[in-house]
């Protein structure tokens, strides 16, 4: 078992090499996207299949879908973001206090700002998060949660479920912009091509689009989700977290009857 661990464990190490190298999420919206350019008759005279011709041609195609995916996901995320406030929408990221609230962890205040302890979960430097004097810091705390996931091996199943969350989103926020354009190509700009090809196809590309940026808000929305329950079952005080073997002495939680100690 233990060299089926070893394994698993290099294995992983590598994929996380490569992801650090050439993200594959970019690829896939960059490459869509590089698609559409080469398709479209306005910019034929760029000759893209020329220009990735050979081995050279192969590498100077995947950068420039890199690139171009690195773009897409920027351009989508913000428009994701603007779309969420322009309709009244919450963020996904308002839903991490929710969640906490869920799994028992915290109880919301009249003034839905401020947050106090149920002490069913004890996790020591969470109160930092929600009893400052503006209220819940969401970005601080989640950006405190990624770390907590990623620092411990012992979290490791659970840290590729909220990546592979990530990954999701960001690809489909890339893939949002990529299939925009190629509905913005395909739309019949005079007679002759409305007769050959008509609309159809720029709205299936559109509606691509559109489901795209609905699915990208629902993982977005799973990773907040998954986040919290693996934070909250490591400091889980039923014993949940002893499954993995000895609790570390930094996840140890306190007895009901012990007195309070500083978060700090």
């Amino acid at each position: 078992m233990s060299g089926t661990s070893e394994v698993a464990r290099a294995v992983n190490a590598l994929f996380d090499k490569l992801f650090e190298i050439l993200d594959l999420s970019f690829v896939v919206s960059g490459a869509t996207f590089m698609a559409a350019l080469a398709w479209d008759a306005r910019t034929r005279e760029l000759d893209i299949p020329r220009l990735v011709e050979g081995p050279l041609g192969i590498v100077i195609l995947v950068v420039a879908a890199h690139t171009s995916g690195m773009t897409c996901f920027a351009a989508g995320r913000q428009i994701r973001n603007l779309l969420t406030r322009l309709f009244g929408r919450s963020p996904p990221i308002d839903a991490l206090f929710s969640q906490l609230i869920d799994h028992g962890v915290i109880r919301a205040n009249f003034d839905r700002k401020t947050y106090e302890y149920t002490g069913k979960v004890e996790i020591p430097w969470l109160a930092r998060y929600i009893e400052g004097p503006k209220g819940g810091e969401p970005y601080a705390l989640y950006a405190r949660m990624w770390a907590e996931v990623r620092q411990q091996e012992r979290l490791l199943p659970s840290f590729s479920l909220v990546r592979r969350y990530w990954v999701s989103a960001a690809t489909l926020d890339g893939l949002f912009v990529a299939l925009l354009t190629w509905a913005l190509f395909l739309f019949p700009l005079n007679g002759d091509a409305y007769d050959r090809i008509g609309v159809f196809p720029s709205l299936l590309a559109l509606f691509g689009s559109g489901f795209c940026l609905w699915e990208a808000r629902r993982y977005a929305k799973y990773q907040i989700e998954e986040i919290v329950g693996t934070v909250v079952h490591a400091y889980d005080p039923t014993g949940a977290a002893a499954i993995h073997g000895p609790v570390p002495p930094n996840l140890q939680t306190r007895t009901p009857t012990s007195e309070p100690t500083s978060p700090d």
